[in-house]
Formats: C-alpha cells, structure tokens, sequence
C-alpha cells in the first residue's frame, strides 16, 4: 500500500508522472488489487493518455466488476477517443452498479447531451440535481439541454438557479 500512498499524494501535487511510476510499481507488486489499476488508470487519464488508461480501468473491473468508479472513469475515457458505443456501455454499467452517484449521473448526463440525446441528458442531470442540489454544475448543463430542445424560459429558470448555487 505504500506505493499507493506515494502515488496519492504525487498526484495531488499534479505530479503525474511520477505519480505514475508510483501506480505502476504498485500494481507490479500487486498485480491483483484493483484499486493499483483504477488509480494508475487515472493517472493516465488525467494525462490524456486514453487508450492506456482504458487499459488499465479494463483490468482494474476485471478484478472487481463493480468498482463503479473504474467503469465512470472507463467510459470517459472511451468518449475522448470518440468510441461512443463503448463509452455508452461503460456508462451504463457505472449507473447500474451505482445509480444514486453524483458524479455517473453528471458525467452521463454531459456524454449524452455532446451526442444530441437531450432528453436522456435531461434526465440524468435532473437525477444528479436531485442527489447533489448544491452542485451549480449539473443546473447549468441543465439549462443548456433545456435551451436546445427549445424551452427557452425554463432554461432560463435553470440558469437562474445555477447562478444562486454558484454565489452561495
């Protein structure tokens, strides 16, 4: 575990690489422990290194098929490189395992609303507004599905609560 500690903390400072190296060592030493994998993965995410962090978020749910995160993270990582089927089905399976999180239900929201599906986008933000309305974000994603599919004063109102949230 104290590779990944290492590679914790390398990350916070924005030190990918060698938060990296630390991520990669430990899932050397422990080939098997998924959470080496998905934070590797991560790590190369956050450095638009997609197709290997694909890659390691793979081996990361093959050790644990319900590590929701990995699957979050997978399909964001699908949806740069523009595979759309595999980002979709990845999405599907983080909302599966963990239908209430802020963050699938956001991320979900956002990939559906760049494909043009405004009305499935719609849902997902209004789901993640109902388990995080704090969150200022998801409001004004919201107002944008709502502005494209025509609803211009509702999108108006979303806005309108978004700007609140923001200001506090």
């Amino acid at each position: 575990k104290g590779w990944l500690g290492k590679g914790k903390a390398l990350a916070l400072l924005d030190e990918l690489e060698e938060g990296y190296e630390a991520f990669d060592k430990a899932t050397e030493l422990a080939p098997d422990d998924p959470e080496g994998w998905y934070l590797k993965g991560l790590t190369l995410l956050e450095s638009e290194k997609f197709e290997e962090s694909i890659q390691s978020f793979d081996r990361a749910t093959e050790l644990s098929p319900n590590h929701f995160e990995a699957w979050n993270h997978n399909a964001a990582a699908h949806g740069m490189l523009g595979q759309n089927e595999k980002a979709a089905e990845a999405y599907g399976k983080a909302s599966e395992i963990n239908p209430d999180h802020y963050t699938v239900n956001y991320n979900e929201g956002v990939f559906l609303s760049e494909l043009e599906h405004y009305e499935k986008a719609l849902e997902k933000f209004q789901k993640a507004i109902q388990l995080a309305p704090q969150k200022a974000e998801a409001r004004s994603q919201k107002a944008a599905v709502l502005e494209e599919l025509g609803k211009d004063e509702k999108a108006a109102e979303a806005q309108e609560k978004a700007e609140e949230r923001k200001r506090g």
